[in-house]
């Protein structure tokens, strides 16, 4: 997961904010001056790719788009795509912080790249509305005023950053993720409660207890997820048969596989490939 944080050396000066609506959404950014979007998704999701890694935007979340670092975006699943968003060019100074990579001490904004939908997002989302339709007016009149708001915004996404952060490194929240760190690890194997407990140096009731309080599902149904999803990026990214893809999940009986799947993707491996996604 991405993020990034800065420090601020002069004040944000409002370039454009609209509401922006289109049947096919395809970008690319390559070496842009500092600057940067805070967009609302409206509808359709955006799916954007840095450095080899995709980061998902869905429907109702708020995403930071840095114009100077090399971003790809496209919509999600090629549906048309809408949001509302505020760009703003200044002079900042600029960390960016990737996976457990702490963050910097000092004076700064924590600005996660994605925020999913909650509460506060849809505050946010007010104050973007808001920026775009005082703009709109009369942007000499109202840019000042704009760019305060702009700060505000970043002060909360800065805040709910800072939570959810606590929140990840709470005791609970480590065990889950361990627990997540093995089973990606050993994707290919027939799983245990008991194997990860020995890994984790802890009962396996525990774990499950532990695990379902905060990611919301037992481990076993986290695990049969994720064995669904790989087959799915097996037969679609690789071109490897249902049958090869389940065995490199650690799944021999095709006949499971295939109710696995469906009961965890929606759709049959087929009606996958071939695009049906409503099942």
């Amino acid at each position: 997961m991405f993020s990034a944080f800065l420090k601020f050396n002069s004040i944000p000066k409002i370039g454009f904010a609209h509401h922006f609506y289109t049947d096919e959404y395809s970008f690319s950014y390559r070496g842009h001056k500092k600057s940067f979007e805070i967009v609302y998704v409206k509808s359709g999701g955006i799916v954007a790719e840095l450095y080899g890694e995709k980061i998902y935007a869905p429907e109702g979340s708020i995403f930071v788009l840095f114009r100077h670092l090399p971003f790809t975006l496209k919509s999600i699943d090629n549906l048309p795509q809408s949001h509302c968003t505020v760009q703003v060019a200044f002079d900042y100074g600029f960390t960016l912080i990737t996976g457990d990579k702490p963050v910097p001490r000092g004076h700064g904004l924590l600005l996660p790249f994605v925020t999913l939908p909650c509460q506060e997002t849809e505050a946010i989302k007010k104050e973007l509305f808001s920026i775009v339709s005082d703009l709109g007016v009369s942007r000499s009149e109202n840019s000042l005023s704009g760019s305060i708001k702009f700060l505000g915004i970043m002060q909360s996404l800065d805040a709910l950053a800072r939570k959810n952060q606590r929140k990840q490194h709470s005791p609970a929240s480590n065990i889950t993720y361990k627990v997540k760190r093995y089973i990606a690890k050993n994707i290919s194997d027939n799983i245990s409660l008991s194997d990860i407990g020995d890994a984790l140096n802890l009962t396996p009731s525990y774990i499950n207890h532990v695990f379902k309080a905060t990611a919301g599902i037992p481990i076993k149904q986290y695990i049969n997820n994720e064995k669904a999803k790989k087959i799915a990026e097996l037969i679609r990214n690789q071109d490897l048969s249902f049958k090869t893809a389940c065995a490199n999940v650690g799944i021999i009986d095709l006949s499971y596989g295939y109710r696995l799947f469906k009961k965890h993707m929606g759709v049959t491996p087929n009606e996958f490939l071939s695009g049906d996604m409503h099942g």
